[in-house]
């Protein structure tokens, strides 16, 4: 499975998570935020497909994902993410709020 199916995978994950994803010109790399009561991941639009995927990867990661079906491929790139260090890291919600509010 290549980086484009994967990314592919992790957003329909998210739909299925009521996680709306949105790709936009930001400072930071992305990260999730709450706006307006809804959950939301926001990845910068120029990063590569297989920096999407990853950094998809590490956010879902947090969420129990025990109850949805995942292929094989996309469960391993999930269990790879959540055991990433560089997960913990990736907290930068209200830089997002920020700039998702300048945004609108």
């Amino acid at each position: 499975m290549n980086s484009r199916e994967i990314l592919e995978q992790l957003e329909a994950l998210a739909q299925r998570m009521s996680i709306k994803v949105r790709y936009e010109k930001c400072k930071s790399r992305g990260g999730l935020c709450r706006f307006k009561g809804e959950q939301m991941i926001i990845l910068r639009k120029d990063l590569t497909v297989p920096d999407k995927a990853d950094l998809l990867a590490r956010l879902l990661s947090r969420f129990p994902l025990e109850d949805y079906y995942l292929m094989p491929e996309v469960r391993k790139v999930l269990e790879q993410a959540a055991s990433s260090k560089e997960s913990e890291l990736l907290d930068e919600s209200g830089d997002l709020e920020e700039e998702l509010a300048d945004l609108n």
